[in-house]
């Protein structure tokens, strides 16, 4: 009698069944794929938003302190939509300035009343509200920042020897 090990035996059907769990695998595995890829290829690409000219240029560290804030659209601005809502000009020391903002054919320009601190971080943002004479609305918000130059000074620190008694362990 010829008796087969027990390492060899195997349920018969066990063929069929791996082969049909593969083919389910693989056939999942490519409608998974082949739906991503018509997802990924079918829908639709936007353009990056084309930035506007701004002056100062953003993250300049030598915008003078008497430094007018503009920007440069593609079209003409409706001058009523332009407020200090639309066209935000923030000086870290210097706060909000809320003056009247000029309109000249498709450029924003905001000129202080007084100068920006020497070394002071300014931040500006133009969003949609800021409208074309048209009336629809810019493509895209604009934020940039800057700062304006620092005057004097080394940028060194003096050596200081004493110290604050109040800040000193009690055995010293």
């Amino acid at each position: 009698m010829n008796r087969m090990s027990q390492d060899s035996v195997f349920h018969p059907f066990s063929r069929p069944i791996l082969a049909s769990l593969g083919m389910v695998f693989l056939l999942s595995l490519g409608l998974t794929l082949g739906l991503f890829g018509a997802l990924r290829y079918s829908s639709p690409v936007h353009a990056a938003p084309v930035p506007y000219p701004v002056e100062p240029p953003a993250n300049t560290r030598t915008a003078p302190a008497t430094t007018t804030v503009s920007i440069t659209y593609g079209d003409a601005i409706s001058a009523a939509t332009v407020t200090s809502r639309t066209f935000a000009v923030h000086g870290m020391q210097t706060g909000l300035l809320t003056r009247t903002h000029g309109v000249s054919g498709a450029t924003i320009i905001l000129t202080p009343s007084h100068s920006f601190h020497p070394g002071e971080l300014v931040q500006t943002s133009a969003t949609t509200g800021v409208r074309y004479v048209s009336g629809t609305a810019a493509l895209s918000p604009t934020v940039w920042q800057f700062w304006t130059t620092a005057t004097g000074g080394t940028g060194l620190y003096a050596p200081d020897h004493r110290r604050c008694r109040a800040l000193q362990p009690a055995h010293l």
